[in-house]
């Protein structure tokens, strides 16, 4: 059974200017880190240094709406930033993002070029239907810290993506789980891509559609839908 993403309704209540693009793959075959995939992350780093220079992140207004969307549930933005203003933090520092594997070089670059938050995971490690909630704090988390694996718990009222099998990413988009890692041996996946108007929803639409191609480039023969969760 191919399980899919679901965004619960008090999500959108509480965030009615939420809307995240959903990009399932199937039939992948991802590979190590190759020259194209790295400089992919180069030019991306290279092109933010430029646009971002001195200037704080925090007044990208896609920055801004992630940081206070954050504070909103608790999570204090200066400790736990979105995935996004985190790989910029690094850029911006003149630090090189790491090269991890071929899919995931991909969709970091295009996080930082359209900063916008994306995430990739592996599909068929999914225990059900995974749905963005917000958390009892009863919800397990699978993780590692200070290199060791540890289970911790999320904390009552974030904002997490959830399924059977605990918690898959936590803080919205601030940390994945080690269970559902997209790795070279994935081959059915799923690609989340969140936004906050009103930064612009073309910025979205073509994070999306970037990532869809480069998907195809790195695995011709994947099969590749999309679908909008949201308002």
């Amino acid at each position: 059974m191919a399980f899919r993403l679901l965004v619960n309704p008090d999500i959108l209540e509480r965030f009615p200017n939420y809307r995240v693009a959903i990009i399932y793959a199937s039939g992948l075959k991802n590979t190590a880190s190759t020259e194209e995939s790295t400089g992919w992350l180069r030019e991306a780093e290279r092109e933010s240094r430029e646009r971002f220079g001195q200037d704080p992140l925090k007044e990208h207004p896609h920055i801004r709406l992630w940081q206070e969307a954050f504070s909103s549930f608790g999570a204090k933005p200066s400790k736990y930033p979105s995935s996004v203003e985190a790989l910029l933090k690094r850029v911006v520092a003149d630090k090189e993002l790491p090269s991890i594997n071929a899919l995931v070089d991909a969709y970091n670059a295009l996080s930082i070029k359209h900063v916008i938050p994306i995430g990739g995971e592996d599909r068929d490690r999914l225990l059900s239907d995974l749905e963005l909630r917000f958390m009892s704090g009863t919800e397990t988390f699978d993780t590692v810290n200070a290199g060791q694996p540890v289970v911790e718990n999320a904390a009552p009222g974030e904002v997490a993506w959830v399924d059977a099998g605990g918690v898959t990413c936590r803080r919205w988009n601030w940390r994945q789980c080690r269970r559902t890692a997209l790795t070279t041996d994935t081959v059915n996946a799923y690609f989340v891509l969140d936004h906050l108007a009103p930064y612009p929803e073309e910025a979205l639409e073509a994070a999306a559609a970037e990532l869809e191609s480069r998907i195809l480039h790195l695995c011709p023969n994947a099969g590749v839908t999309r679908e909008m969760l949201g308002r």
